[in-house]
């Protein structure tokens, strides 16, 4: 809190406020001692619209002498957006001293700004005390000329521990004056973004060359040709974001590239040797947020051999992401996020058509973690054969016209699934489903046999997990939620999988009958115990029609009262709790 209110209160015996279990001598009002006390703690400021604050900063009010040494004394990060009254630096001399912890400093729109850090009253052998300087950020600041206004050797002194870099529309910015930035012997810059402008500074002042052998990520917010870049050796992560972007360069080096706003990029296609060169050279991670203006991310003859991470987030006019050519080459993929992509159909389409194509296979030999998230019109993964032998983590959610998320043959290549998450998916009817018509299910076991927690969630048409037999022998949590159109949740053989079973929960199924039924009808299941020897928590709530848990016989050696719910069941008949410590004699 900073201020009690806005207008003025009397408390003419008051003399101290107790604020945090501290009692605090009270200044010349209330509001300024909550101040003061503000200022005292906080970590973060925004200095913008706090008219105590622009007095202090243009000296018009004192910073108390009780407070000299404990004023700012915990800011980390400070914030100067729009304070058009600061006429010349951002930080005067009088504050210089209040900052030893500052991080960050995040400078924008200050129209009549022309440095950071006024130091010309500074004597020769004095140090500024911002040494934890890492973060530094101005933009769109019109008059803005230099970051110090000394000489080097301050500059050298104060900055060099500066890690990330931002300049956006300085156009009266002096790179000559800035030697942190030239000096690559000193300088500990990691992270560098610029406009479109300030670049073409830097290049003309050949500061950029030197600089960039250091640099660990480059961020460009602009369209440019990128031919300057080609002796550039060691920037690992290069960040390109502009709308009108249409040409992206390509360097053997880079490890980490990501695309972002490249709304009229039209496709990553083999017609650019430069960039099939560098899809298949080092880059490890890709990521393409918010671009394209076509209905595919690359071309049918594209190949990726080395990227392990592909992320593709709100490119809204993709119809697919992949040619099954170009998938089958990323046999080093490791993680794959497809999120906001609202026309997307097929992450994977078949080079060939007609029935041919539903006989091509797939396989991500390292895929270990699959995404994907809010793909409204996505019908399918892909109409061939999928495996997936490394996938540890699978998330889908809010896919509304998915109908199933695998086929059987796809199902039993997840040996190492761990966790899968199925949610909101509106249209979903089975998760597994087999292969061909015809198929005889109760023949074609599936078993999972790494999978620790399985959540299905909102998937109001779901009437069955797989006809078949499924095993799940190391799962330990079950959470099943909103599937309005399940009669019951496993068969009696799957529930008897479930050896290492700690919880389950079942909730708002207003279909569900029985949670475990018989394989087959007309069985004596009242002679096939089940046993959940470490279950112990378990969750029953809104099965409008639940009768019964099981119709055979049952016990829970592990679950203790305090650790069982039941709630709004009113006609089930199993009484759980003359279950719980019932072993088989």
């Amino acid at each position: 809190m900073e201020s009690l209110c806005g207008g003025t209160i009397k408390a003419e015996k008051l003399s101290k406020v107790r604020l945090d279990f501290i009692n605090i001598p009270l200044e010349t009002d209330l509001n300024s001692t909550l101040m003061n006390a503000f200022l005292k703690k906080t970590s973060s400021l925004d200095i913008g619209n706090k008219p105590k604050l622009q007095e202090i900063w243009l000296g018009i009010v004192s910073i108390p002498n009780t407070y000299r040494n404990t004023y700012f004394g915990h800011l980390i990060s400070l914030i100067v957006d729009g304070c058009q009254f600061l006429s010349n630096a951002v930080l005067p001399f009088h504050l210089l001293s209040f900052f030893p912890r500052l991080k960050t400093l995040h400078v924008q729109n200050c129209d009549h700004v022309k440095t950071l850090f006024d130091v010309k009253c500074v004597k020769q052998d004095s140090k500024i005390p911002l040494m934890n300087l890492e973060n530094l950020v101005v933009k769109h600041c019109k008059e803005f000329m230099t970051i110090v206004a000394k000489d080097d050797a301050y500059q050298r002194e104060t900055f060099s521990y500066v890690k990330s870099l931002t300049l956006c529309d300085l156009p009266k910015f002096k790179y000559s004056d800035t030697c942190f930035i030239h000096d690559a012997t000193t300088s500990k810059l990691e992270h560098l973004t610029v406009d479109h402008n300030e670049l073409k500074k830097m290049l003309h002042e050949e500061l950029l060359k030197n600089l960039l052998l250091k640099l660990e990520v480059f961020a460009m917010l602009f369209q440019h040709k990128f031919d300057e870049f080609k002796q550039v050796s060691k920037v690992e992560k290069l960040v390109v974001s502009d709308d009108s972007f249409k040409e992206i360069f390509y360097h053997p080096e880079l490890k980490i590239l990501r695309w972002k706003s490249l709304r009229e990029l039209i496709s990553v296609g083999s017609k650019n040797s430069w960039i099939e060169s560098f899809l298949i050279g080092n880059i490890k991670r890709f990521e393409v947020i918010s671009c394209f203006s076509s209905a595919s991310l690359v071309s049918c003859t594209m190949s990726f051999s080395n990227p392990t991470h592909l992320e593709v987030n709100e490119c809204k006019e993709l119809i697919y992401l992949l040619t099954s050519s170009t998938a089958k080459s990323l046999v080093q993929l490791e993680t794959m996020k497809i999120i906001d992509c609202d026309s997307i159909e097929e992450i994977i389409v078949c080079n060939k058509e007609g029935d041919e194509s539903t006989q091509e296979e797939i396989i991500f030999p390292h895929l270990n973690y699959l995404t994907l998230n809010r793909l409204p019109k996505l019908k399918n993964f892909f109409k061939g054969s999928l495996g997936f032998p490394s996938l540890n983590h699978l998330k889908v959610t809010k896919c509304r016209m998915l109908k199933y998320l695998f086929t059987s043959s796809t199902a039993k290549s997840l040996v190492q699934l761990k966790t899968m998450e199925i949610g909101w998916c509106d249209s979903i009817e089975e998760i597994i489903v087999c292969n061909k018509k015809g198929d005889e299910p109760n023949k074609n076991e599936i078993i999972f046999p790494h999978l620790n927690c399985l959540t299905l969630d909102g998937l109001p048409k779901l009437r069955s997990f797989y006809k078949g037999r499924l095993d799940f022998p190391l799962l330990d949590q079950l959470n099943v939620m909103t599937c309005n159109m399940l009669k019951y949740l496993m068969t009696f053989s799957t529930a008897k999988s479930l050896v290492q079973l700690k919880t389950m929960e079942i909730k708002w199924c207003s279909s569900i009958k029985e949670i475990i039924v018989c394989n087959k009808e007309g069985d004596e299941s009242n002679e096939d115990e089940i046993i959940f020897r470490d279950l112990a928590r378990l969750t029953l709530n809104r099965l409008g029609k639940l009768k019964s848990f099981y119709k055979g016989s049952l016990s829970f050696p592990s679950l203790e009262e305090h650790n069982l719910t039941v709630l709004y069941c009113d006609r089930m008949r199993t009484d759980l709790k003359s279950l719980m410590g019932k072993r088989k004699a």
